[in-house]
């Protein structure tokens, strides 16, 4: 048995079809950029602060990942530009989860 674990992320991140209500949400937030340069290698950091906690309902990533979706007060997103993958995702809850 392997000790690693492979999923693919490419429909479970971002998903294609929730684009429309991710820009929503977005337009009532206050997000944050950075883009940092690591090993010729540039990385777009980007903080997401809802105004009050806020429902996702699988904008940013679908349920079959097991992550809260409701009372959602932040997101960030380390993106490869360059690979054009997620490299790191943060969030946090009303209640103090992180």
């Amino acid at each position: 048995m392997s000790g690693y674990l492979a999923i693919e992320l490419n429909r479970m991140l971002l998903p294609e079809d929730r684009a429309e209500q991710r820009k929503s949400l977005v337009n009532k937030s206050k997000v944050k950029t950075n883009e940092v340069v690591i090993a010729n290698n540039t990385i777009n950091q980007v903080e997401i602060k809802f105004d009050a906690p806020t429902d996702l309902d699988e904008a940013f990533y679908v349920s079959g990942l097991r992550l809260p979706q409701k009372q959602i007060t932040s997101l960030s997103f380390d993106i490869d530009s360059q690979k054009n993958i997620v490299n790191e995702m943060k969030l946090s809850t009303a209640d103090g989860l992180q």
